[in-house]
């Protein structure tokens, strides 16, 4: 088991029976949390250099801007997109459909990612929180809520 990319990795043998897995993965939960966490300390809740926020917002424009786009063309939605150093927030869109990622985000698992550029692409359509737009929101990502826990757990 390891840690890449902010997600968690496992690899068995060959063979090796599914609960076997699974309860090596149960054993080292602790352990991969507190890796998780102390990633995300590291980076988030200290002060970055100008050359460690310099290095975060090029990885965040390298994996999340693409795949913003990609989902944006794959909804037929126009967008702008852009990367902050933004701490109290993952993501924003504009009333001019200007949408921002905090490179803070890149930290997080790839459905966490998912879930936020989703999120603010859902706002262009409707800019506020209503039934309306968690029921796009849901037909897009049918498992939004369990992204959002994710995001608010680690």
């Amino acid at each position: 088991m390891e840690i890449r990319d902010g997600k968690v990795i496992v690899r068995a043998p060959r063979g090796c029976p599914r609960s076997v897995t699974e309860e090596f993965v149960r054993r080292h939960e602790g352990w991969a949390k507190e890796k998780l966490q102390s990633r995300h300390e590291r980076f988030i809740e200290r002060k970055l250099s100008p050359e460690e926020l310099a290095e975060l917002k090029n990885l965040a424009r390298s994996i999340i801007l693409p795949r913003a786009q990609a989902m944006a063309d794959r909804l037929g939605i126009k967008a702008r997109f852009g990367i902050t150093a933004a701490r109290t927030r993952f993501g924003s869109c504009s009333a001019a459909d200007s949408i921002n990622f905090s490179c803070f985000l890149v930290l997080y698992p790839q459905q966490c990612i998912d879930y936020v550029i989703l999120h603010e692409l859902c706002h262009t359509v409707h800019r506020n929180h209503s039934r309306a737009f968690y029921g796009l929101l849901g037909s897009y990502m049918p498992d939004y809520r369990n992204a959002q826990k994710l995001l608010r757990q680690l």
